[in-house]
């Protein structure tokens, strides 16, 4: 848990008007790591980047896809392994573009839950804020 961050004041004391300012009266307890929001934007281009990458993944691998398609079991497929060429069943080679075609659809949809989770929680802290506010206005308009 983090602490709020403590003024810094050049002399010993702080400042003699901060004793003249009213005490907000709040609904309830503000939450405790309201201060401490984690650093969300960091967050959230991260996860943009990482699903940028997954989408630039689906795609190359629905042209593989499609271009296993066209083929017939007569015709040779390789893989690459390492630095060496090794030759793969066409059956396995389409299960397996199918496997990853399954996989990245998936993380796409995890990033994208990840992504409105990271949005509502910001929300919330936006609605929490105004709230603190207006309470905040509320008691220097009643002092």
């Amino acid at each position: 848990m983090c602490a709020p961050p403590t003024p810094q004041f050049r002399g010993k004391t702080p400042p003699k008007f901060w004793g003249s300012l009213p005490t907000p009266q709040f609904r309830g307890k503000p939450p405790q790591n309201f201060m401490c929001a984690p650093p969300q934007k960091k967050d959230l281009s991260k996860s943009v980047a990482a699903r940028q990458k997954l989408e630039a993944q689906l795609t190359e691998n629905n042209i593989v896809k499609e271009e296993l398609e066209l083929l017939d079991d007569t015709n040779a497929v390789f893989k690459l392994m390492g630095p060496v060429l090794v030759r793969q069943d066409m059956e396995e080679a389409r299960a397996t573009v199918a496997k990853r075609l399954a996989y990245i659809t998936g993380e796409i949809k995890r990033y994208e839950q990840q992504m409105q989770e990271m949005e509502q929680k910001a929300e919330q802290r936006r609605e929490a804020l105004a709230r603190l506010q207006q309470d905040l206005q509320r008691a220097q308009g009643k002092g």
